[in-house]
């Protein structure tokens, strides 16, 4: 191969293209994989009522990554307890959880890294030397830094919620049974359901025996008695609950008259 007055870089360039004849006598070699960053799922909805949704696992092959967040409080436990804030280090394998905290344009939140990754660079004969119509293709091998990002779109649902309260009167007042209701919600997409018992021998008064939150805002609300604690005077009273900025929703709740004999 001449030298072209070029001797340093004729040197470096003939040692590329020894080791490149030497890589393909022995077969191509694969490229490395390229480091990978997840978050399952990476769409979820959060009602506005602040209740706690995930988890989300954090996966992939890079070691750990950072946390950026948009109208969204993160968590590393499912109580909502323990926060993560922006700027965290979050480890592959972790489990998050997250909360709506304020409406932005594009709720949700990430995760970045960068990291090292081998590059090729492509170089082609131009055909600028007379007499030579072509010329041996290089292929040069550098380090180069790319970032690594994965998503979480989280949509607020306008949501409020819903109590059934059991309220206990009357001369015999607690000397009833267990008195226990069963609450459904239902929008005509989401049904939200849960039951609460109060127990026997609860006196005059009222408690809340079910709460039922993130219930979307429109839908209705019905209670059912499945256990009366033998008392055979029950009043099914409805009234509305309104929560700031969402639509009504029904309210069922029980007033118990308790007739039990002694």
């Amino acid at each position: 191969m001449p030298r072209f007055g070029y001797p340093a870089q004729h040197d470096a360039i003939a040692a590329i293209v020894a080791a490149t004849q030497a890589a393909l006598a022995g077969g191509s070699t694969p490229a490395p994989p390229l480091p990978t960053l997840t978050i399952t799922p990476d769409t979820a909805t959060a009602p506005t009522t602040g209740d706690v949704v995930g988890p989300f696992a954090v996966g992939g092959s890079v070691s750990s990554s950072t946390l950026s967040t948009r109208g969204i409080d993160v968590f590393s436990d499912a109580s909502g307890t323990v926060p993560v804030p922006d700027g965290s280090s979050v480890a592959q394998g972790s489990s998050l959880w997250a909360r709506y905290a304020a409406t932005v344009a594009d709720e949700g939140f990430s995760l970045e890294t960068s990291q090292t990754v081998v590059a090729g660079n492509v170089f082609l004969y131009d055909g600028g030397n007379p007499g030579r119509t072509s010329a041996q293709k290089l292929i040069l091998a550098a380090q180069a830094t790319i970032p690594i990002r994965a998503n979480a779109a989280i949509t607020a649902v306008a949501a409020g919620w819903f109590a059934a309260d059991v309220t206990v009167t009357g001369a015999a007042a607690g000397l009833q049974g267990a008195v226990s209701v069963t609450a459904r919600c239902d929008d005509g997409t989401t049904v939200v359901e849960n039951s609460g018992t109060l127990a026997a021998g609860t006196p005059a008064g009222t408690t809340r025996v079910v709460t039922l939150p993130a219930v979307p805002a429109g839908a209705t609300c019905i209670v059912t008695q499945t256990a009366d604690g033998h008392t055979a005077d029950a009043v099914l009273a409805s009234k509305a609950l309104l929560t700031a900025g969402l639509a009504v929703i029904a309210l069922d709740h029980v007033r118990r008259r308790s007739r039990a004999s002694r």
